[in-house]
């Protein structure tokens, strides 16, 4: 009898117990997912830009994308994220010294706009193994842009702008 009552405890208690990781394994199973499925398109954002930017500018092989600004007018910026984007298209696909041919990289470069309307201020994170590329394609081409002098920005307070970039 004491078999028995044991094996009454038994059952449950191992029911419970193969139970309890099928459940675990079940709620468990599906893993994040931080990117859009292939054949999916996301829409979101100001300008159908992807959440979290405020622009994006892509072309076949380079995306460039505006993470944030700050005291700029939006059309200006917009054209210069389209810029940028178009000499980084051309630029990333021609070799250079060391280099045979063109590889990808990321580079995310804030910036921010003097009251004379130039950019200064850089602020650079690159792969160092892509840094040259980012510095002939990014960074002098963002150096090389004029913003408008604005009576506004003195009210606005610093004007700047942060952009990110992926080439292949």
């Amino acid at each position: 009898m004491a078999t028995d009552a044991r094996r009454a405890l038994s059952v449950p208690a191992l029911v419970a117990v193969l139970a309890f990781p099928t459940t675990l394994v079940a709620c468990a199973s599906a893993p994040p997912r931080d990117s859009v499925p292939d054949g999916q398109v996301d829409k979101v954002g100001v300008e159908g830009a992807p959440e979290g930017y405020e622009h994006m500018a892509q072309r076949r092989s380079a995306t460039v994308a505006l993470a944030e600004s700050r005291g700029l007018d939006r059309a200006e910026i917009t054209a210069a994220v389209e810029t940028l984007a178009d000499r980084l298209e051309t630029c990333a696909r021609e070799p250079s010294a060391g280099r045979p041919g063109p590889s990808g990289g990321v580079a995310r470069i804030a910036a921010r706009v003097a009251d004379d309307g130039s950019v200064e201020g850089l602020n650079v994170k690159v792969d160092p193994a892509q840094a040259s590329t980012a510095l002939r394609c990014l960074v002098v081409p963002m150096k090389l842009l004029v913003f408008r002098v604005s009576p506004k920005a003195q009210l606005v307070g610093t004007r700047g702008f942060a952009i990110e970039a992926k080439w292949l």
